[in-house]
């Protein structure tokens, strides 16, 4: 691949992880793990609380402006992939992905580690 790119005068520049768009979006989303029912309550609850995320939640459902520029400022980063993201019993979900609310990701985090730890000592032992 990069044998392809070298023809190319490509421009590259220095950006804050803080300032890309991209992160912020893909920060609140995490991998898809089996899910109670409980606990995809309480996501949909915390979804509803979270600022970011209701607002979101009725841009989805109501249809998203003709132009970024007619967008909330706090949802700009969800412009690029508005078309990959679906409200299904109240969670918003990226692809097949359920969009973790801030309050609840270091508990989904949390769970997504002691998973890999488990299936790393059956590999092991």
């Amino acid at each position: 691949m990069l044998p392809k790119l070298q023809k190319y005068q490509l421009p590259v520049s220095y950006k804050k992880g803080s300032e890309l768009q991209v992160v912020k979006v893909m920060e609140r989303v995490v991998y898809p793990l089996p899910i109670s029912r409980e606990r995809l309550k309480q996501i949909e609850r915390e979804t509803q609380k979270d600022e970011i995320l209701s607002k979101l939640y009725s841009q989805i459902v109501d249809g998203w402006p003709a132009s970024k520029q007619k967008l909330d400022k706090e949802l700009a980063p969800y412009w690029s992939c508005q078309s990959e993201l679906t409200v299904e019993k109240g969670i918003i979900l990226k692809n097949a992905r359920v969009v973790i609310p801030k309050t609840m990701r270091r508990l989904m985090l949390k769970r997504k580690y002691i998973k890999v730890i488990k299936e790393l000592k059956k590999l092991g032992g």
